[in-house]
């Protein structure tokens, strides 16, 4: 199957992840693909592995149609945010099916504007990544019936468990033994006041634990803030905190961790490497996750709520307390993202999509 996955600026963050992800699912299953977007980064193009040369990137030029005409695609997928309407005029130009992945809590592009009822018409299917989502846009929508709900998707060949790297910490600046407490977020979007809440307790937790690193992973808007709070926090005793701001790669950080404060993607990410994870986002905390609040986190993006600096002290100074439990944790979101969040899965739900159209 001929695939034109139609994208804006391809920088950093879950929705690239998530393209990358899945296009490269698809190419390993034989499909040919081609990327039609504003910009992609130099190392996220380096992502794709092209297994038999099936794949082909194009820039974006005036005309979404002329993009796309040469390669006369099979099916066209856009992403959010100007993409879907050229997704639209691609679409409607070529009598082609669309597909739509809506990766947020937003309509942008599908809403109740004239442009948005048209794009709705046409569209054949709208994906949301979770039931959060599609809950929006369930309300929001012209044409509800056409959602449905194909969850992100992990590549668990890229993301496996290893050993605690407790070296890897030295090489950093951490110390080997304490608890080590890994942040991976946008320093942006509202997500920057639970990190810095969190550093306003950070003191606190080394004090009662003897001992924490922190080390903090992700750019932003806010991330000169950041700094300057890292700065404050130089002098304090029995505390490491450091940050590698933006990065490509986050395994090797990953395996650093005891516990690892994430949302979304980044937190089954997380629980792929089978680390335990205490969610965190713009909202607020929703605490550890596990069997029994995974749903409602990872599938409805709920339960986050603010805490106050006790509450949050008390809650992380627990769970380093007691290892042996947040390895059971981590034992359970392994399960969780194994029977949920495969990509082999959510890219075979995928293409059946495309081929019932």
């Amino acid at each position: 199957m001929k695939i034109a996955m139609i994208a804006d600026r391809l920088t950093m963050g879950g929705l690239e992840t998530h393209l990358i992800t899945v296009i490269n699912e698809l190419l390993r299953r034989g499909h040919q693909v081609l990327l039609d977007t504003a910009f992609i980064a130099p190392e996220i193009r380096l992502q794709i592995r092209d297994y038999h040369h099936d794949f082909q990137q194009v820039d974006w030029s005036a005309s979404p149609v002329e993009d796309l005409r040469g390669f006369r695609p099979d099916v066209i997928h856009a992403h959010p945010f100007t993409a879907i309407f050229r997704g639209y005029e691609a679409a409607h130009s070529m009598q082609k099916p669309l597909f739509v992945t809506m990766h947020g809590l937003y309509d942008f592009g599908l809403d109740r504007s004239p442009m948005g009822n048209l794009v709705c018409g046409k569209v054949k299917r709208v994906i949301a990544v979770d039931h959060g989502v599609a809950e929006l846009l369930s309300r929001s929508i012209a044409h509800p019936e056409k959602i449905s709900v194909i969850y992100n998707g992990i590549d668990f060949n890229q993301f496996q468990p290893k050993p605690l790297q407790r070296l890897e910490r030295v090489a950093l600046g951490l110390h080997p033994e304490w608890p080590t407490l890994v942040v991976v977020s946008r320093i942006a979007d509202g997500k920057e006041r639970t990190i810095f809440q969190l550093l306003d307790c950070v003191a606190t937790i080394a004090t009662q634990l003897e001992g924490l690193n922190v080390l903090i992973v992700g750019g932003g808007s806010c991330f000169t803030q950041l700094q300057a709070r890292l700065a404050l926090l130089a002098d304090a005793a029995k505390l490491r905190v450091l940050t590698v701001g933006q990065q490509m790669e986050v395994l090797k950080y990953l395996t650093l961790a005891d516990l690892i404060l994430a949302c979304d993607r980044a937190a089954m990410e997380a629980l792929a490497s089978r680390k335990p994870v205490f969610a965190i986002n713009a909202a607020g905390f929703a605490g550890i996750i596990n069997t029994a609040n995974f749903e409602n986190i990872l599938l409805y993006r709920r339960g986050y709520r603010q805490f106050s600096q006790d509450e949050l002290t008390q809650e992380l100074v627990g769970l380093l307390q007691d290892l042996p439990a947040l390895n059971q944790r981590a034992q359970e979101g392994y399960a969780i993202v194994r029977s949920h969040f495969d990509i082999e899965k959510v890219v075979g739900q995928l293409v059946d999509l495309y081929q019932k159209v």
